[in-house]
């Protein structure tokens, strides 16, 4: 792991954090979690399935001498694709999706700084979708993640001693 690039190993940070989404603890789904596949990604009927996709990374001005700044965009694409005999309805289903990957996301310190790689972790304006042909209905949760690296070096954080 310690050969991944920064972003990489935020983003394998934040898969794991959105693995633990279960109702064992204390969440109101149980949450299966993937990155995004070539073929599509799709969930089973009454699963709820969170595909995390990486948008492009935004340089910013630079904070530190010998340090690059980057603000990383994430789409987190939860998905319910209700039961037949879902009695209540798939917005309720969907807000309450969007608040459980949120609080996973943010509620504890190293969740805000993922593990010691970044700044912060920022939400953003979410958006919701509906695919009435499929039956799937689709929150998008979008993030920003600010982080530094050595200058010039996409391998190195300067806010971790797990480093290459």
């Amino acid at each position: 792991m310690n050969f991944l690039p920064v972003n990489e190993r935020i983003t394998q940070d934040i898969v794991d954090t959105l693995k633990t989404i279960r109702k064992v603890n204390g969440y109101a789904n149980d949450v299966t979690v993937e990155r995004i596949k070539k073929g599509g990604n799709a969930p089973l009927a009454g699963q709820s399935l969170a595909v995390v996709r990486q948008g492009s990374p935004i340089r910013v001005p630079e904070e530190s001498i010998g340090q690059d700044w980057w603000e990383q965009p994430y789409f987190i694409d939860c998905y319910i694709n209700p039961a037949e005999d879902l009695t209540e309805p798939p917005d309720k289903a969907m807000n309450i999706f969007r608040a459980d990957v949120e609080k996973a996301l943010t509620y504890q310190e190293s969740s805000l700084n993922r593990g010691g790689l970044a700044q912060e972790t920022i939400i953003k304006s979410p958006g919701y979708f509906v695919m009435p042909s499929s039956g799937r209905f689709v929150v998008q949760v979008n993030i920003a993640v600010r982080f530094a690296t050595e200058k010039n070096n996409p391998y190195k954080s300067p806010y971790s001693n797990v480093n290459p």
